[in-house]
């Protein structure tokens, strides 16, 4: 990999809270400062990517990129980098490279985004315990044993709420014009995000009913949006909604 596009990824690895500046990353793979600097702000591409690279797609197909990349936003799937670069890989038929990439969002700051998500919040990160999980099990096998319940007859309910379209800390790409009216930045927050919540029951003998999936909302109501895709590939779910998105009495 090119050491420069490969100090970048290091630097952009850290986080937001990152341990290294530029410079010492930029000193630890034997680069100048300033290059990796024009390299990041888009100043800076090698002349062989920019020839081999720069007509990878046309104006209309990269505006019908721009356009799914932001209908994934209003879904609250925001894109990664990866997904971009696949995105783009089959629309050209052809291998985009990560540097296309990289000139691409350059090119379409002023429609998109590129910003620091995780898909847990403070509070549950704070609330996860390892100490309390084996306790839990425990106390579990010895109810299991001392009763002889086959495993046909235990079955497990978990509710699980998450940020839809995130597993974990990651740079993802948003619609430039949603992030900037506010509503997304704003549930990205630490404990006062929308959560989608997954409800999941599954038997012992590996056997699962179909999941419930509880979406957001005030009046009860679905967004076709939301639903579109869980019939495709033969998928069977349950959806319902609620006021704060959880399961409750409402």
């Amino acid at each position: 990999m090119d050491p420069i596009q490969a100090a970048i990824e290091a630097y952009e690895a850290q986080g937001p809270e990152g341990q290294y500046s530029v410079q010492e990353v930029a000193n630890q793979h034997g680069i100048w400062r300033s290059t990796m600097q024009r390299r990041m702000v888009g100043q800076s591409v090698p002349r062989s990517d920019y020839i081999s690279n720069s007509r990878k797609l046309s104006p209309q197909q990269e505006d019908e990129l721009v356009k799914y990349l932001e209908s994934l936003t209003a879904c609250w799937l925001p894109p990664t980098r990866a997904m971009v670069q696949t995105f783009a890989s089959e629309i050209a038929r052809n291998q985009i490279s990560e540097r296309w990439v990289s000139q691409f969002l350059i090119q379409q700051q002023d429609h998109l985004t590129y910003r620091w998500t995780d898909a847990m919040d403070r509070e549950r990160h704070q609330a996860d315990s390892g100490q309390r999980y084996n306790h839990f099990f425990e106390e579990l096998y010895d109810q299991i044993a001392r009763h002889e319940i086959e495993p046909r007859h235990s079955y497990n309910m978990n509710e699980k709420g998450f940020l839809l379209g995130c597993i974990g800390k990651s740079k993802r790409l948003f619609s430039r014009t949603l992030w900037e009216q506010g509503g997304i930045k704003t549930n990205m927050q630490d404990g006062n995000r929308e959560w989608i919540t997954t409800v999941a029951c599954i038997c012992a003998d590996g056997s699962a009913l179909p999941p419930v999936l509880i979406f957001a909302s005030n009046n009860s109501t679905l967004q076709s949006t939301w639903v579109k895709d869980i019939g495709a590939g033969n998928h069977l779910a349950h959806v319902g909604s609620s006021p704060t998105g959880w399961s409750n009495d409402v």
